[in-house]
């Protein structure tokens, strides 16, 4: 599809589409970025090195894809921050389930997104966006759903006194109501 206007006008042509300019290896000038030039490059050479591996990998992930990471900048992509909402809407009956059961309800989490075609993204050794498989995936639910909890405590915990693991064993030796076999 051809895209007519200005730079700036075909820029945000594309960003409409979820396409982040930002990694355009060309500047609104005509000068090349260099480094994404040479990313764009290394990408298409692995992409057509090893078809098999490479076959549904992306230069760059979409403003609504999910990528798997650490640090603030994953946190704050806009694809994240849709996980965690999604996620977090299955918070209290996580929360709520035996230990046992948490990784049933997280797996269906997991095919939930499957379902809604949620796209979830990790960077390899090559620098390469590559699909994660569903274990990465459920073990980002599961961090994500454990997080809340962190949090949760961390909000409640404020105004909750804090008792170390052997104030709580002595006050359980203590109260003899407590203990249940």
């Amino acid at each position: 599809r051809v895209h007519l206007g200005t730079h700036q006008e075909v820029q945000y042509e594309l960003m409409s589409y979820g396409l982040p300019v930002d990694f355009f290896p060309i500047t609104s000038t005509g000068d090349w970025k260099k480094p994404n030039a040479i990313k764009w490059f290394n990408y298409r050479v692995f992409k057509e090195k090893y078809p098999e591996r490479y076959r549904n990998a992306v230069y760059a992930p979409l403003t609504s894809d999910v990528i798997l990471g650490r640090g603030k900048s994953r946190q704050k992509h806009p694809g994240n921050q849709q996980f965690f909402e999604f996620v977090s809407q299955f918070y209290d009956v996580y929360n709520a389930a035996k230990r046992k059961d948490r990784n049933e309800i997280g797996r269906k989490i997991v095919s939930t997104l499957k379902q809604l075609k949620f796209r979830s993204y990790i960077k390899d050794d090559n620098d390469i966006w590559i699909p994660v498989n569903d274990d990465q995936l459920y073990d980002k639910v599961c961090h994500s759903l454990r997080r809340n909890r962190r949090l949760e405590k961390k909000d409640q915990g404020d105004d909750a006194p804090i008792l170390s693991p052997l104030t709580t064993l002595e006050s359980n030796r203590n109260d003899k109501s407590s203990l249940s076999l």
